[in-house]
């Protein structure tokens, strides 16, 4: 399981939330994975991951066209691809057998935990002061 620590923080509070509610996906897809494997959740979890994706990176890029934001397009990039890489775990899973299911869920956890760590921890630091010295906070 991962634990929200002052590592992702970019102390804004509404993007901390929203970083906390990817922590507790993540923590959800371990979860399906350990409790009998059950792959059952899977669509579940997909459409979880899509409502975040969706409400997390409009927030985001509200505030990169509000602000200006000088490394937008980097960082839209990133999004871009978290986003196709998502789509492919998806239709990895439709119409597959329990154990491809199975094993595209764990890949899937092993790259949520991955992505988690090196977008937070240093794509979005990036933006931390940039953004609080124009208020957010």
């Amino acid at each position: 399981m991962i634990k929200w620590s002052d590592e992702f923080s970019v102390n804004i509070v509404s993007i901390d939330k929203q970083h906390r509610l990817l922590i507790d996906l993540i923590n959800e897809v371990e979860h399906s994975i350990s409790i009998k494997n059950n792959i059952d959740a899977t669509d579940t979890i997909f459409n979880a991951l899509t409502s975040y994706i969706d409400y997390h990176f409009s927030t985001e890029e509200y505030y990169f066209e509000l602000f200006d934001y000088p490394h937008k397009n980097e960082h839209l990039k990133e999004h871009v691809c978290f986003i196709l890489k998502i789509d492919d775990f998806k239709k990895n899973t439709i119409n597959t057998s329990d154990k491809i299911k199975l094993n595209e869920i764990i890949t899937l956890f092993e790259f949520l935990k991955k992505w988690l760590a090196e977008h937070i921890r240093h794509t979005d630091k990036k933006y931390e002061i940039f953004f609080i010295e124009r208020g957010l906070g």
